[in-house]
C-alpha cells in the first residue's frame, strides 16, 4: 500500500541517526611492542598491550597477532609506555609499568606519586597515548525475519559504543526497529542517545557530571519526532572486573512533533535512571545490561515516561555474538489519544564486539 507522507520521513531518520554516529578522527597512536605479561604458571608474552577490560588482558604480539589474557592468571605487567588505571575502589592512576617488586603486583610510577596495587584490585587499564579508536569498545547487532504467509519483515538493527579519556567519557547507543507486512501499516521505532560525562575528583572518581542528548521516534505512541537535551549527575555504586551500576539524576527538556499533526509540544522533565552491567569472561563468555531512565513532566500536564532495556549477549565465536534484547517504552499520556501508552520488543540477532 501506498506509504503516507510522514512516512517518508520516519523511514529516513534511521539514515539520519546512523549519519549522527559517524565521526572523523586523526590516526591512533601505537608503541613498540616490548611490553611483558608473566603468567602464575611460568609463561612470558612480549607485545603491545592494549587493554584490560571484563577480565581480559589484550596484548597484540608478532609472533601470535593479538591474544588475549584471562587477569586472574597474570603474575606481573611490565611497560615502559604510560597508561591510566582504575581500581576497584575508585581511584584513577597515571604511569609507567616497571618491574613491581613481588608477584601479583601492579607498579605504576606518575609524574608526583608511585603506588603498588594487588593485580586483584585492578580492573581497567588502557594506554594513554592511543588514539580514538583504540579507546572505543562497543557492538553492533542485526536481527531480521520473514513469514512467507503474510508477507511479513521485521528487522532490527543495534548499537553501541563507549568512549573514555583522563577528563571525559561518552556513551553512544543505538536501536531501530521496522516491520511491515502485506495489507498493513509499517511500523517503525527509533531510538539514538549520546551521554557525556566528566569524573568528579570530589567522589573519588565514582561520581559525573553529564550531558545527555537523545533522537526518538515512534508513531505507535503518538510522536513522529522527540529531541531530547539536558544533564545532571550520576554515580557509580559498584564499578569491578565484573561489571557495574550506576544511578543519576538530572533534568531535561525535549520537544515533540506529534504524529499527523502540526502540533509541537515542548517540555521539562526530571530524569532519574539505573543501569548495571555484568560480564562473565570464561567461555561462552556472556554481557549482561539493564537499563531504565524515568522522567517525570515538571511543566504541562502530569506526565510520566519511562524508558527500560535488557540485554543478554553470548560470545559463540571470538568478537561474535547472539544476543536478546527487551525494549520497552511506557508514556502515561501520549500525545495523541489513539496511541499505544506501552511499546513492548523483543528480538534476537547476531553481533560483532570491538
Amino acid at each position: 500500500m501506498p506509504a503516507r507522507p510522514n512516512q517518508a520521513r520516519r523511514h529516513g531518520l534511521p539514515a539520519l541517526l546512523l549519519g549522527l554516529c559517524v565521526f572523523f578522527v586523526g590516526p591512533a597512536g601505537a608503541h613498540d611492542r616490548t611490553d611483558l605479561v608473566f603468567l602464575d604458571n611460568g609463561d612470558r608474552f612480549q607485545g603491545e598491550i592494549r587493554k584490560l577490560a571484563q577480565g581480559t588482558l589484550t596484548l597484540k604480539t608478532d609472533a601470535a597477532g593479538t591474544i588475549s589474557l584471562k587477569w586472574t592468571h597474570v603474575a606481573r605487567v611490565v611497560s615502559q609506555y604510560e597508561y591510566e588505571v582504575h581500581t576497584i575502589s575508585g581511584e584513577r592512576l597515571y604511569g609507567t609499568l616497571p618491574e613491581p617488586d613481588g608477584s601479583g603486583e601492579l607498579k605504576v610510577v606518575g609524574s608526583s606519586v608511585t603506588r603498588t596495587l594487588a593485580l586483584t584490585e585492578v580492573f581497567w587499564i588502557l594506554p594513554i597515548e592511543h588514539g580514538f579508536w583504540n579507546r572505543v569498545r562497543g557492538s553492533v547487532d542485526f536481527g531480521a525475519s520473514y513469514v512467507q504467509s503474510t508477507s511479513a519483515v521485521q528487522y532490527s538493527l543495534s548499537a553501541d559504543a563507549h568512549y573514555k579519556t583522563r577528563r571525559i567519557g561518552g556513551d553512544l547507543r543505538l536501536n531501530s526497529l521496522f516491520s511491515t507486512q502485506e495489507d498493513a501499516e509499517s511500523a517503525s521505532q527509533q531510538n539514538l542517545s549520546l551521554v557525556l560525562f566528566r569524573p568528579l575528583r570530589a567522589l573519588r572518581g565514582r561520581g559525573n557530571l553529564f550531558a545527555i542528548g537523545q533522537l526518538q521516534s515512534n508513531p505507535n505512541q503518538g510522536f513522529d519526532l522527540r529531541s531530547l537535551a539536558g544533564g545532571g549527575l550520576g554515580v557509580f555504586v559498584k564499578e569491578s572486573s565484573g561489571g557495574f551500576a550506576i544511578v543519576s539524576a538530572g533534568v531535561v527538556a525535549d520537544r515533540e512533533q506529534v504524529t499527523d499533526s502540526s502540533e509541537v509540544n515542548t517540555n521539562a522533565e526530571a530524569l532519574v535512571g539505573f543501569r548495571v552491567a555484568s560480564y562473565r569472561t570464561d567461555f561462552p563468555r556472556r554481557h549482561l545490561s539493564f537499563g531504565v531512565n524515568t522522567f517525570t513532566y515538571i511543566t504541562n500536564s502530569p506526565r510520566f515516561r519511562a524508558q527500560l532495556d535488557l540485554k543478554i549477549s553470548w560470545e559463540v565465536i571470538r568478537h561474535f555474538t547472539v544476543s536478546l534484547t527487551f525494549l520497552d517504552n511506557y508514556d502515561s499520556r501520549p500525545p495523541t489519544q489513539d496511541a499505544a501508552k506501552n511499546d513492548l520488543s523483543v528480538t534476537t540477532s547476531l553481533g560483532y564486539t570491538f
